[in-house]
């Protein structure tokens, strides 16, 4: 009885902290698994999660789109044609959006940018389509580059993050971490020297699996996910992870290249406080992650001056 006793209070912690976190991605074991058994008796079941209905998603999406479209009465009907296009279809935002681009640091000298160190490059020319402002609209970036932010009527926030690409060694030379953002660019700092050599990189994006049912500095992984992904025209890869905490719920996507010289970054994520379903955020990334994509695909680079 004794050993029951100890048995139960060692395992009452656990059970607590898994109650605390979502069941959506749970899987009822009786259900369909794949298995595969090999010689040596090792056993693999690939849980599927089938009842996400993506497409009913989108739709819901569009749906509410649509209707947050007609509630701001819009006099300009071509302005109000273009807006329903990128409601039926999200990716139509960068056509009917606009180019620009900026010259590093000339251009954003105003934000205290000396020189294009942080990237590596003394100067450089960072171009890039910005999307239809009915879906996404520039906000100020705390990681040294575009940051997009779009929020649903209901809450649902969606941020994406182009970093741009990074002359890693350059940087190291001539870049130096200072002031309050010290600590973020020692982390990553620590990052780019992790996932530099083409072989690194292929190695930290197959770790991110290991996170899958774990938590991690306070954060639940439920699940994660790991890709190829076309970064800034490069062949790159994507890690989704689907995480929860005490306050937020999210889907995040970390897109990453390397060559050994230079280093490109961008993320997005989805996220909602913790009375949303992550079926509403399944939804919201199902709907713009075709947006997203491109956006990320679309940012170049020229003019580079070491």
């Amino acid at each position: 009885m004794r050993k029951l006793l100890l048995l139960l209070f060692a395992i009452t912690p656990l059970l607590h902290t898994s109650a605390q976190y979502s069941n959506y991605y749970n899987v009822d074991v009786n259900s369909y698994s794949k298995v595969d058994v090999d010689v040596n008796a090792n056993v693999k079941v690939d849980k599927t999660i089938t009842t996400i209905d993506y497409g009913a998603l989108a739709l819901a999406n569009v749906e509410k789109q649509k209707n947050r479209i007609e509630l701001l009465r819009i006099n300009d009907e071509k302005e109000k044609r273009a807006m329903i296009a990128i409601a039926n279809n999200p990716s139509l935002a960068l056509d009917y959006g606009t180019t620009t681009e900026f010259r590093i640091p000339q251009d954003v000298k105003n934000s205290g940018v000396k020189n294009g160190y942080g990237w590596g490059y003394k100067s450089f020319l960072w171009g890039l389509r910005i999307p239809h402002k009915s879906l996404f609209i520039p906000v100020k970036s705390d990681k040294g580059g575009w940051k997009f932010e779009n929020i649903s009527d209901d809450g649902i926030s969606t941020v994406v993050n182009i970093m741009g690409q990074i002359n890693v060694e350059n940087r190291f030379k001539k870049f130096k971490c200072e002031n309050r953002r010290a600590i973020n660019c020692q982390e990553k700092n620590e990052l780019l020297k992790k996932i530099i050599n083409s072989n690194d990189l292929k190695k930290f994006i197959k770790a991110q699996k290991e996170n899958e049912g774990k938590i991690v500095d306070d954060i639940f992984y439920h699940k994660v996910s790991i890709g190829r992904a076309n970064i800034q025209g490069a062949d790159g890869y994507k890690v989704m992870s689907i995480t929860e905490d005490d306050f937020e719920k999210a889907i995040t996507q970390d897109f990453y290249f390397s060559d050994g010289t230079i280093v490109i970054q961008a993320s997005s994520k989805v996220s909602a406080d913790k009375e949303f379903s992550f079926e509403d955020i399944e939804g919201r990334n199902y709907y713009l992650t075709p947006i997203i994509e491109k956006m990320i695909s679309s940012s170049w680079f020229a003019k580079l001056k070491l």
